[in-house]
């Protein structure tokens, strides 16, 4: 049993009750602790403990979480099974294994399956950005706020959020369209057709909703995205860019009655200019690190300010019926009701269709083992070949509920 014992976190696909993950020793992991305590008051004894390592600091949040959720399916995230029993079935060979029988929400605000949608967003959004930058589009990386206070509704910042980027996007069409496009066009020596008349986008676009709450500031959300222009820019157009894309943001958020925006709010980054296959295997990496920035925003630390995980550590750290802990879950609870429902990314039509530009090159073969397809318990069970490279274990619900409870 020690081998199932280990089993943790599970990794998500469309079948709500189906988790597959790889893992291996926990030891000399340095601690994930990374919230701040607001308290004054003496923390739990298990403190000490429990955010040791990365396992530890998932199985600690999961259980807040569901402590702290009031909707049925949440509650019973990673804990409740399908049927009488949930099975394991795991690699002989290598460190990799597939749990069944087992229910996940698939909640964006759940730490153990926001992360796993995390993984699978930036799964396909570094094929996207490949695809780009093998085209010769320019890709950019960016940042957007709002202004607020500790006393703005957290369900008003969100529909400012709509409203802003909507008429943003409209700007931002009317000038890549006019001021880029056209200027790609003449340099080219090609015709210059009228804006009005092509419907061809001229830019693609992702964003990632990020939330960050401080006794300070109270509820903050702001964006990070990535814009993706079609066409070959220079220095003079990049910069033009940028001063179109604040101001339209900024005109936005004075007319929504947020007041000006603060320039060292806004941020674009030139992430790549755009280069031809071979030589977009040098940007792999910084894509890849571009799109977790984008999506991670949870799991950032931070010095004064928590993200909706780190409260979820304070909740746990912070002793009951305390003044801080009232504090911080009646901004968690704020925050749950805000978001509930809400889509934590947006994207354009065309966005995840740029990985369709990638050309094809000779596959390098990699010295990291990538697992096959997990078999289904029923084909370990029946088939005596797939047993020589699989086991399955099986736990019964009276030992999955102890596993749940003390594991």
């Amino acid at each position: 049993m020690n081998d199932v014992s280990v089993v943790d976190g599970p990794l998500h696909n469309e079948n709500n009750q189906i988790g597959e993950g790889r893992h291996g020793a926990d030891k000399n992991q340095p601690s994930l602790d990374s919230s701040v305590c607001f308290s004054t008051e003496p923390q739990r004894k298990s403190d000490t403990t429990a955010f040791q390592t990365g396992r530890r600091r998932s199985r600690v949040l999961r259980k807040v979480f569901r402590q702290h959720s009031t909707r049925k399916a949440e509650r019973l995230c990673g804990v409740g099974l399908a049927g009488g029993s949930a099975q394991i079935v795991a690699s002989r060979k290598h460190s990799h294994s597939k749990l069944f029988g087992a229910f996940f929400c698939k909640s964006t605000s759940c730490p153990g399956c926001a992360f796993h949608r995390n993984v699978e967003l930036v799964n396909r959004l570094v094929p996207a950005l490949e695809g780009a930058a093998v085209a010769g589009h320019s890709i950019f990386f960016l940042t957007l706020t709002l202004r607020h206070d500790k006393t703005t509704n957290p369900e008003v910042l969100l529909k400012g959020f709509s409203k802003c980027w909507n008429a943003t996007n409209t700007r931002l069409k009317r000038f890549l369209k006019k001021d880029v496009g056209r200027a790609h066009l003449a340099t080219a020596g090609l015709e210059v057709v009228d804006p009005g008349m092509s419907k061809e986008r001229d830019f693609e676009y992702f964003w990632a909703r990020d939330y960050t709450w401080s006794k300070i500031n109270g509820h903050h959300f702001h964006l990070h995205g990535l814009l993706v222009v079609k066409n070959k820019m220079t220095v003079d157009q990049v910069a033009g860019l940028q001063e179109e894309l604040f101001t339209s943001w900024n005109k936005a958020a004075v007319r929504d009655g947020f007041g000006e925006c603060s320039r060292d709010a806004f941020y674009l980054e030139l992430v790549s200019a755009g280069s031809m296959a071979p030589a977009v295997s040098k940007y792999v990496a910084k894509l890849t690190k571009t799109a977790f920035e984008t999506v991670s925003g949870d799991w950032k630390r931070g010095k004064e300010s928590l993200s909706q995980f780190q409260m979820l550590e304070q909740l746990h750290k912070t002793p009951d019926a305390t003044e801080s802990f009232k504090i911080i879950r009646k901004a968690y609870r704020a925050h749950r009701k805000a978001t509930f429902g809400k889509r934590t990314y947006s994207n354009s039509k065309g966005f995840f269709k740029l990985a369709e530009l990638r050309e094809l090159v000779d596959q390098v073969e990699e010295e990291e083992h990538i697992p096959e397809m997990t078999p289904e318990p029923l084909d370990v069970l029946s088939n005596v070949e797939v047993q020589k490279d699989w086991n399955l274990y099986t736990i019964i619900k009276p030992l999955w509920k102890v596993m749940v409870r003390y594991g």
